[in-house]
């Protein structure tokens, strides 16, 4: 009876620590997309008032800064919206690597 007893305690601590668990994460998760939504749109923002256009592309890109063939993007890297890009890719858009594609006229963010 005590063995029996004993083992309704652990698994009432079990389900207490599950649920504890399951709420603590419910609540920091919706943080988390609210935080990468506005990095999202002050990147937005930030990418069109250099020229470019935002896009999320996915395959390891976290975003990216396209221009249209009127901008190049080797002569504004040094500028103060890719400045901001670069601190968005590193701070809340949690990327590895941040850089120009030449090719595309552009500059990304890139994941781990």
């Amino acid at each position: 009876m005590v063995q029996q007893a004993s083992t309704h305690v652990h698994r009432r601590i079990a389900l207490a620590i599950a649920v504890a668990t399951v709420a603590a994460a419910t609540l920091v998760v919706p943080a988390r997309s609210s935080a990468q939504g506005n990095s999202l749109g002050r990147a937005t923002s930030t990418c069109e008032n250099a020229g470019g256009t935002l896009t999320m592309p996915g395959g390891g890109v976290i975003f990216e800064c396209t221009f249209p063939s009127s901008i190049n993007v080797l002569d504004i890297l040094d500028s103060q919206p890719l400045r901001t890009l670069v601190r968005i890719c590193f701070g809340p858009g949690h990327g590895s690597r941040f850089g120009p594609v030449v090719a595309d006229n552009a500059v990304d963010c890139f994941e781990f």
